[in-house]
Order: C-alpha cells, then structure tokens, then sequence
C-alpha cells in the first residue's frame, strides 16, 4: 500500500499526517506490517534543499529503525553500537 503525503511540510506536520494515516489503517481492520519505507524530500523553511549530516561529516542516506526496539534501560546497561537511540544511520556512498 502506498501512502502519499503532499505539498511541503513541517516534520510535525508530517509526524501527525502519519499518525492520522495509521489511525485510518486501524479503522479498516489492519493490525499488522511487515516492514515498511519512508521516503522524505528534505527542505529548508527557505525551500533549499536539505543535506542530513551524521556527527562524523558523513551525508545520511537511511535512517533504519532496528526490529527490537530496547527499552532505556536496555540501552543503559548495552555496549556501545552503531546505533544512535533506536536509529541506525548509513552514509551515503
């Protein structure tokens, strides 16, 4: 199923825009994914087109959601990974 959000947006907009689309997947009976993309066209309030930088200089080219998600706790008590919260970043080659 393709969802397709229009017209220039604020992430917050967007961020509710999802939720609404989520909301009205529920309400047709869905209870489930198997995965599932995200394409987004960054921009600046100007209209410049928007780079995504990881911390080390790299240009961000996915963001992935890891399949577990750990608690805080988990995070605490775990080694140190690629991973920067529940996100993993992969640079652009």
């Amino acid at each position: 199923m393709r969802v397709a959000i229009r017209g220039r947006r604020t992430l917050g907009e967007v961020r509710a825009q999802l939720n609404q689309v989520l909301d009205r997947l529920e309400s047709l009976g869905a209870t489930h994914t198997q995965g599932a993309n995200l394409y987004v066209n960054l921009y600046t309030e100007e209209g410049l087109q928007f780079v995504a930088v990881s911390g080390d200089g790299e240009e961000v080219e996915i963001l992935e959601i890891p399949l577990s998600w750990r608690t805080q706790a988990e995070e605490r008590r775990a080694a140190p990974t690629q991973a920067s919260g529940n996100v993993v970043l992969f640079p652009r080659k």
